[in-house]
């Protein structure tokens, strides 16, 4: 059965926000921000401050060492960002600067390699680990990390598993200029066990205008979509990431409860 698990966003710092929200997901996604959470069925961790494909500090792995200690936990989950350490940010997009470390794509899947067998040993050989492909804007810091290709060494490789962000791929294949179903269906789609979704912002086909991932609920054809892959392929889980309105959060749950069954 897929579960559908919330991201613990700000939403959940809101005592009543938690109480709305209550009984209407099967588990929750732990990231970085609510490492120190108490709140019941943390399932899965989404580490999205640390990059395998980067080289990794002691603080890295100590961090990962306290992702251990989630009750329950049954994945993590990694992000493949950029092919640079230390990148500036204009106006929310990478940049290679001038202090940061730019890696070839050998040295990344070296470095994926020597990372994924540290990290196996410190959660044990029963925590999934899964790299998510990330959106892809016109500027070095995103070459070949949102190559398909790319990211299929990298869970072949690392015998890992793979999280689909349908609109990061949706932000990739418009900013790119090639098609979405081709490149979604050029990802690790065989390996695919779970799945972030929203609406993102997808100018009109021909515009020169950048796509962004802005996180708004889900339309229609996205939830159309996640449905589609499901019954596709073996996905445990399913995260919806929009946290703007705690009631419209939760019309999209019921909804998508009884859509799903």
């Amino acid at each position: 059965m897929t579960k559908i698990s919330l991201p613990i966003s700000h939403l959940f710092d809101d005592e009543e926000n938690i109480k709305i929200l209550q009984g209407s997901y099967d588990c929750l996604e732990t990231r970085p921000r609510s490492l120190k959470s108490n709140l019941e069925k943390q399932e899965i961790f989404h580490a999205d401050n640390i990059q395998p494909i980067h080289e990794l500090s002691d603080q890295d792995f100590n961090f990962i060492k306290e992702v251990k200690n989630k009750k329950g936990l049954q994945a993590v989950s990694f992000h493949c960002s950029s092919r640079c350490k230390n990148p500036e940010k204009k106006d929310g997009i990478f940049q290679i600067g001038n202090n940061s470390t730019v890696y070839s794509r050998s040295e990344m899947i070296l470095n994926s390699k020597k990372n994924i067998q540290k990290i196996r040993k410190i959660l044990g050989e029963n925590i999934a680990l899964l790299i998510e492909n990330n959106n892809f804007f016109p500027s070095a810091a995103y070459d070949i990390v949102v190559d398909p290709m790319f990211l299929n060494e990298i869970v072949e490789t690392n015998d890992m598993e793979f999280l689909f962000d349908s609109a990061h791929a949706k932000v990739s294949a418009h900013n790119l200029g090639v098609n979405y179903i081709e490149y979604r269906n050029s990802l690790p789609l065989n390996r695919m066990t779970q799945i972030q979704f929203c609406r993102p912002d997808i100018p009109s086909r021909g515009s020169s205008e950048i796509a962004r991932d802005i996180h708004e609920l889900p339309s229609q054809a996205d939830t159309d979509e996640v449905k589609m892959l499901i019954e596709k392929y073996n996905v445990k889980y399913i995260i919806p990431e929009y946290y703007k309105d705690v009631n419209k959060l939760l019309t999209f749950l019921k909804t998508l409860r009884t859509y799903l069954q």
